[in-house]
C-alpha cells in the first residue's frame, strides 16, 4: 500500500509542459479572439497551423509554413492603429472565432491594448534558447551566441508582458 501512495502523491509532480493561466478579464459567450506568440522562431507556426487545420479562422497567410496573415503583419509592424482597429472590426463581424499569429507580440502591441481584441485568448510557445538561436542562426547568416543572446531577452521581454496582461492565456512547451 506505501507504494501505491507513493505513486499517487508523484502525479502532482509530472511536467506536462503546459501553464494554463485563467486571466481576470471577465469574457463570456462563444466569441474568441486567438493570439499565438511567443518568440520569433519558437514554434508559433507550429500554433498557428494547429488552430488553422481545428477550423479557426486565421486571415491571410503567407504561406502554409509560417500561418502569418499578411493585414495584421503589416498593421502591427506599421504601428498602425487605425488599419488595426479595422481588421479587429471586420473580423469580429465575420467570425466568432478568429485568431492571428504575431511572434513578439510584446514588441508590437502594449499590454493594455489587448483590449482592442474582443476575448482574447493568448497561446504562446516557448521552445529551447539553443534551439531558437540555432534556428534563428541558419535563418539570419548570424551567429548563434549573438542570436542566442536576443531570444533570451525577448523572452524576458514576453514573460514581462505576460504578467502585465489580464487576458485568458496558454503557455506551451516547444
Amino acid at each position: 500500500m506505501r507504494e501505491l501512495a507513493c505513486v499517487a502523491d508523484t502525479q502532482d509532480l509530472l511536467n506536462r509542459g503546459a501553464i494554463l493561466r485563467a486571466g481576470t478579464a471577465r469574457q463570456s459567450g462563444p466569441e474568441r479572439t486567438f493570439i499565438v506568440s511567443g518568440v520569433g522562431r519558437g514554434g508559433t507556426s507550429l500554433a498557428a497551423s494547429m488552430l488553422f487545420h481545428a477550423g479557426v479562422y486565421m486571415g491571410h497567410h503567407l504561406g502554409e509554413a509560417v500561418y502569418e496573415d499578411l493585414e495584421f503583419a503589416e498593421a502591427f509592424h506599421s504601428r498602425n492603429r487605425d488599419l488595426l482597429t479595422r481588421l479587429i472590426a471586420h473580423r469580429n463581424a465575420s467570425h466568432k472565432r478568429w485568431g492571428f499569429k504575431v511572434p513578439n507580440l510584446h514588441d508590437v502591441i502594449a499590454y493594455h491594448d489587448l483590449s482592442l481584441f474582443r476575448a482574447p485568448h493568448l497561446i504562446v510557445m516557448f521552445r529551447d534558447p539553443v534551439a531558437i538561436a540555432e534556428r534563428a542562426a541558419l535563418a539570419e547568416h548570424l551567429h548563434p551566441l549573438a542570436t542566442m543572446r536576443d531570444s533570451l531577452d525577448s523572452l524576458k521581454n514576453l514573460v514581462g508582458f505576460l504578467h502585465l496582461t489580464t487576458a485568458p492565456a496558454l503557455l506551451l512547451s516547444y
